[in-house]
């Protein structure tokens, strides 16, 4: 069952983009460009032998046709809490982009 939280970052995420998945199965087909999403570690902030604070983070793909798409750079506008890991790659002329991002 899915839970607020994530439900409202999908939300923002197709304020970006019309075409975000959250975990899809492989047989899936894809409308690109699109955003891909999975759940990953939370950002965890002990003090006193607790946890403090936990941030929700996300592993996210942008993939599109077009090399270049802009896509990413206004995710990480509209979170703050995000960076680009492993830079980007193209497979089969998609064009690859990999951010974490914490909400």
């Amino acid at each position: 069952m899915a839970d607020e939280k994530r439900l409202e970052f999908h939300r923002l995420l197709l304020s970006v983009t019309p075409n975000a998945y959250f975990q899809p199965p492989a047989n899936y087909k894809l409308t690109y460009p699109c955003i891909i999403y999975y759940r990953s570690e939370p950002d965890q902030i002990h003090a006193n032998d607790s946890n403090y604070v936990q941030t929700r983070a996300y592993e996210v793909t942008v993939i599109s046709r077009d090399p270049e798409d802009d896509t990413h750079f206004k995710l990480l506008e509209l979170f703050p809490m995000s960076s680009i890991t492993n830079g980007s790659s193209a497979i089969n002329n998609l064009y690859h982009i990999n951010l974490n991002i914490y909400y």
